[in-house]
């Protein structure tokens, strides 16, 4: 016959009234593991299938010349004529949010320099909610923080490789070391002062990321878009004499990677 076990002796257990368990703080730690291991993972895959645009901040959402100072580090401003103003970080975010609605797909990889120089949640945590949501990562870690490439397109490329993206789209300003076979995976404004403002940028990168969605080959638009050797001899001599190139702390000159 079998023994019964009446409820009321039971032993109350010890998440008894609907209260987990206190985990100890090396289940914890395991769990935490786990969870980004599932978060790195999923993040992979975003890279692998999703549509990844590459962003800068620097000369396409606001003005090329952006400069943090040692005593404020966190408060980066707007330089003209080497002096700081009031003028807007990100002035041109709005706009990048009004062009990728039309693109739920897309996400953002940052290859900005503000991750290198004041940290990837930082940089993140300066956009707009509608474009953080798509920021799946960055350029700037591993090895690529300690030997950054000389070039920004080899930054880009290099990446690109070791997480297996299929489908990329640049958005930045800086235009040097992109050969002409791949000119057509950058989208640039001529003008880095006026950035994604500047006439017919917004349309040229609305339909970049069109093609980019549809899996459609970009160099079909390439003999539409600027052209790239007139782009680099009508602004590359000025950029280098006239502009520090991406955001730094404390110095008057630097580069983008």
């Amino acid at each position: 016959m079998a023994t019964k076990h009446p409820v009321d002796s039971a032993e109350p257990s010890s998440n008894a009234g609907g209260r987990l368990p206190m985990l100890k703080p090396e289940h914890v730690a395991v769990l935490h593991d786990i969870v980004m291991q599932r978060v790195h993972r999923c993040r992979s895959t975003l890279f692998r299938m999703a549509p990844i645009l590459y962003l800068d901040y620097d000369g396409v959402l606001h003005p090329p010349d952006v400069r943090a100072t040692k005593a404020e580090p966190l408060r980066p401003r707007v330089y003209e004529k080497g002096q700081p103003t009031d003028r807007p970080l990100f002035e041109h975010a709005s706009l990048l949010v009004t062009i990728l609605a039309a693109f739920p797909e897309v996400r953002i990889s940052l290859a900005t320099s503000w991750v290198r120089t004041l940290g990837y949640e930082f940089a993140v945590q300066q956009l707009p909610p509608a474009l953080q949501n798509r920021v799946v990562g960055t350029i700037w870690q591993g090895w690529m923080l300690k030997f950054p490439p000389p070039r920004r397109h080899d930054a880009i490329t290099a990446d690109a490789e070791e997480r297996g993206v299929g489908r990329w789209l640049a958005l930045d300003d800086d235009v040097e070391g992109w050969p002409s076979n791949r000119r057509h995976l950058l989208v640039a404004p001529k003008n880095p002062w006026q950035g994604l403002s500047q006439p017919g940028l917004a349309e040229e990168l609305s339909a970049a990321i069109k093609l980019l969605c549809t899996g459609e080959r970009l160099e079909v638009q390439l003999a539409e878009r600027l052209n790239y050797r007139s782009l680099r001899s009508t602004f590359s001599t000025e950029r280098a004499a006239s502009r520090p190139r991406g955001l730094h702390i404390g110095a008057k000159n630097g580069r983008k990677p």
